[in-house]
C-alpha cells in the first residue's frame, strides 16, 4: 500500500510512530519513504510543522499548530 501510494506521489513525506510495526517498517523501506519509530508521539499535535532526520532518528518540531 505504501510503495502504491509513493509511486502515485500520494504518499507520506516521512512516518513517525511510537512503536513502528514490522509489516509498516518494510513498506517505508520499499517505498522509500523516511520513517522515525521510539518518538514520544504525545508532544506532537495536528497542525505541528515538523522536521524528520530518519538518519539520525530524531524529529524536531520546527512551529506548533493552531490547536
Amino acid at each position: 500500500m505504501l510503495y502504491s501510494l509513493a509511486k502515485n506521489k500520494l504518499g507520506p513525506k516521512a512516518i513517525v510512530n511510537q512503536t513502528a510495526d514490522p509489516v509498516v517498517a518494510v513498506g517505508a523501506i520499499i517505498a522509500e519513504i523516511p520513517m522515525v519509530d521510539q518518538i514520544d508521539i504525545k508532544q506532537i499535535k495536528t497542525g505541528d510543522v515538523v522536521e524528520v532526520d530518519a538518519y539520525k532518528g530524531v524529529i524536531r518540531i520546527l512551529k506548533k499548530g493552531e490547536s
